[in-house]
């Protein structure tokens, strides 16, 4: 690895941390949970940039696509400002904030830093879905997706993978290696934060609530680190720890919500629906495992109706942008034009 190329995975680390953080606060997730999901914030609306930015026909690099998401996240925080009530706040509360969030950007650029060479040594790219990713992230940097890639490959490898990969090749690296990992470190993070919701809501006084949280956090987070599988997939070249980390934050969110154990319904409300969203395009078998997620929110009466209306809008506009875009292609088999029919549904039935 040479200069360039470190430089190149701290900041574009550092940079979908920042755009997490800014969101999430938009959003109103605070405390420990905005900064254990800022890194996996920052992924949904870079990806969902970049996805936009093909769809359109715009340019695909990846500074452009972290120039939209900022500007997305920024756009949130400024929307919802009031709503906040931060002009309640005196100037040294908004300041310490920033410093608390340029102190968490920094933390990870420093672990980056630190952690590359380890990383480096043990990356898994062996296997073929990992070429092929890394094929589709130099095509996306170089603006050649229409004619280098066949209809077969986008179908099957399609894009998150290939786009947070995409950046790589600024730093004459053809992937990045602390992506995947941050991934993983991501996910145990959030079994954290499930397990301090566990201290909220019904029984929340219970005496032993801390002592149920300790122990749900330790051994969450014990059993993933030391799973096999687990740890070959926190340094392989592919998308499987993200696809599920994300169907666990829409699940995650959907318990939380319903047994009021978060204040901020709107800000999980959205973070799930992105991560509806995002998910049709990370594997194939995506449609059907958000269809899968997605009954039990509409169904239960003890998920608020406004969570229910984010994930049924970004699953419909995931749907209908990614199959609307593979028909346009030209790809009119009935494993996409089906669920097309069914996202275009879901947006329909979105009023009702």
């Amino acid at each position: 690895m040479n200069a360039a190329t470190i430089a190149v995975e701290v900041a574009f680390c550092a940079a979908l941390t920042y755009i997490g953080l800014v969101l999430l606060r938009g959003c109103g997730i605070g405390g420990f949970a905005r900064y254990a999901l800022a890194f996996v914030a920052g992924i949904l609306v870079f990806v969902a940039s970049m996805v936009l930015l093909v769809v359109s026909g715009l340019p695909t690099t990846p500074v452009v696509a972290l120039a939209v998401a900022s500007c997305v996240a920024l756009g949130s925080w400024a929307l919802t400002r009031r709503a906040r009530g931060v002009g309640r706040r005196t100037s040294a509360q908004r300041g310490a904030r920033w410093l608390r969030d340029a102190g968490a950007v920094l933390t990870v650029a420093v672990f980056v830093v630190l952690a590359l060479p380890s990383i480096d040594a043990v990356t898994y790219i062996k296997h073929v879905d990992s070429i092929e990713y890394i094929a589709i992230a130099g095509m996306l940097t170089a603006q050649t997706l229409d004619e280098g890639v066949s209809l077969y490959q986008l179908q099957k490898r399609q894009l998150v993978v290939p786009a947070l990969h995409a950046a790589a090749r600024y730093g004459d690296a053809y992937y990045l290696r602390s992506v995947t990992p941050a991934i993983a470190l991501s996910t145990l993070l959030f079994v954290v934060v499930m397990a301090l919701a566990s201290t909220r809501g019904p029984r929340a006084a219970a005496p032993t609530a801390w002592l149920v949280t300790l122990a749900v956090a330790v051994l969450g987070v014990g059993l993933l680190a030391t799973h096999n599988r687990f740890v070959m997939h926190a340094f392989y070249i592919n998308g499987h720890l993200l696809f599920g980390l994300l169907a666990v934050i829409v699940a995650g969110a959907a318990w939380l919500v319903a047994r009021r154990a978060v204040d901020a319904v709107a800000g999980w409300s959205t973070l799930a629906g992105l991560a509806l969203a995002v998910l049709q395009v990370t594997r194939v078998e995506a449609f059907v495992l958000t269809t899968a997620l997605l009954v039990p929110i509409l169904t239960s009466q003890r998920v608020p109706l406004v969570f229910k209306a984010a994930t049924l809008a970004g699953y419909g506009v995931g749907v209908v942008v990614w199959h609307g875009y593979l028909v346009g292609l030209g790809i009119t088999s009935l494993e996409v034009t089906g669920p097309l029919g069914i996202g275009m549904g879901a947006l329909i039935a979105l009023p009702m």
